[in-house]
């Protein structure tokens, strides 16, 4: 690959922005046989040249451009014709750029603009960042290091709680949408799409469209799957099923088809983590398993109280603020039983677990006598429905169909339920399919 210099017409080295000879921003050059993109070495919105394909997807094509006058690098997003037709698809497109324009946290992409071009086409110009979807990382690393998935969830959770708190829940959390971008202290993660938000206040119609409902069933919490009303504790449902990926290295709710899925997570409950990698601490059994409840009164009732507890079960109970500023080596320090770095002022660690030592009390915010699932902390080892050798869920690139027996609800009821709700879900995407189409 190369790029060349609209003004003088030499080429340079792909990896090379401006022209050696005239200062001119440079545009790639396609390869031959490649279908022309018109928009290469175009200017949109006034101000930002497009001068390289980044990505094409099923929604749309992402570009990457310089501003005209600052020289500056970002990424544009740009619906594909065909999308753009599609009414949902387009107000998904504007919610997304709305949403995350307004949460403005370090953690969630930055959307500088959103405008519509003469010719219809919807442009999204975002902060240019290098790095790697979370679900790219884990095809490569299934299991990460412990600090590592520890900054990962501290800083997905800070993002969450900004989100919530100013009443807009994200609704498809999962990995593809944690974009992980390295850098000397470790990683920063940036959380992407935010076009299936609901606001806490919204009283409009849905922006669901067939293939939106059951586009990632593996990560949507039970009540989502049922098609009830959502809150943030489905977020955090959806955080504690990345939380236990990034643990074990298997996808918690693993099945060959959506239905199936739906029904695992309805009725089943995946393996302990420990005994998926056994250098996990029981204490992290219990703050993942606190997130996977069912009944979301149950359930950690926010993206801070599951991360501390997280920290908490590898031996940082620091607070969430800590936890996503510390540098992987520090909290690595800390699990190693060092004090809270100077340059944290202010932190006192509110516990301290060790890794093979007691399990600090993590309770739940609601109803903290009621055992978890109807079982307590210490039956782990006679529960054998949570062992790996009863069932180990498949990774990314396989499915498992193998099933596990549940304790409480009788299983028939959960599968009934679990078949009834992905019904309804597939019937109300249809019907707004249908109507909004």
């Amino acid at each position: 690959m190369s790029r060349r210099c609209l003004t003088c017409g030499a080429e340079f080295p792909d990896q090379t922005a401006f022209c050696g000879n005239d200062a001119s921003i440079l545009v790639e050059v396609q390869p031959p046989g490649d279908e022309v993109d018109p928009r290469l070495g175009s200017v949109v919105s006034r101000e930002w040249m497009i001068t390289a394909v980044v990505a094409d997807g099923a929604m749309g094509r992402v570009y990457e451009a310089r501003h005209v006058a600052t020289r500056e690098r970002a990424a544009i997003k740009i619906l594909h014709p065909h999308v753009r037709e599609e009414r949902v698809s387009v107000e998904r497109f504007k919610r997304e750029a709305e949403t995350a324009t307004t949460l403005a946290h370090p953690h969630v992409v930055e959307i500088k603009s959103f405008t519509e071009q003469p010719d219809g086409a919807h442009v999204m110009v975002m902060e240019y960042l290098e790095g790697e979807e979370l679900s790219v990382l884990l095809r490569r690393e299934p299991k990460l290091p412990f600090p590592r998935l520890l900054r990962i969830a501290a800083q997905t959770a800070l993002a969450l709680e900004h989100a919530h708190g100013a009443g807009v829940f994200h609704r498809d959390l999962k990995p593809d949408n944690l974009y992980i971008v390295r850098g000397t202290d470790g990683d920063v993660v940036k959380i992407l799409d935010f076009g299936s938000v609901k606001r806490e206040d919204e009283q409009g119609a849905k922006l669901t469209a067939w293939g939106t409902t059951l586009g990632s069933p593996f990560y949507m919490s039970p009540e989502q799957a049922m098609g009830t009303q959502l809150d943030r504790r489905s977020d955090v449902w959806a955080l504690g099923t990345i939380v236990y990926e990034m643990v074990t290295g298997k996808i918690a709710f693993d099945a060959p088809n959506p239905a199936k899925v739906l029904v695992r997570i309805m009725s089943e409950s995946p393996p302990w983590a420990s005994t998926l990698r056994p250098d996990s601490p029981p204490a992290l059994d219990d703050a993942i398993e606190r997130a996977l409840v069912r009944e979301r009164d149950q359930r950690t009732g926010s993206a801070r109280a599951l991360a501390e507890q997280i920290g908490a079960a590898l031996g940082v109970a620091w607070p969430l603020e800590h936890l996503a500023a510390a540098t992987e080596a520090e909290l690595a320090a800390a699990m190693g039983g060092a004090p809270v770095p100077a340059r944290l002022s202010g932190s006192v660690p509110i516990a301290r677990a060790s890794l093979g030592g007691d399990r600090p009390s993590l309770d739940r915010p609601t109803n903290p006598e009621r055992p978890v699932s109807g079982r307590t902390p210490h039956a782990r080892a006679a529960d054998p429905a949570r062992s790996a050798e009863t069932w180990v869920p498949a990774d990314r690139s396989t499915a498992s169909s193998s099933s596990v027996q549940t304790s409480g609800t009788p299983m028939l009821l959960w599968i009934v339920a679990g078949l009834l709700g992905a019904m309804l879900a597939v019937a109300m995407a249809f019907a707004a399919w249908i109507w909004l189409g």
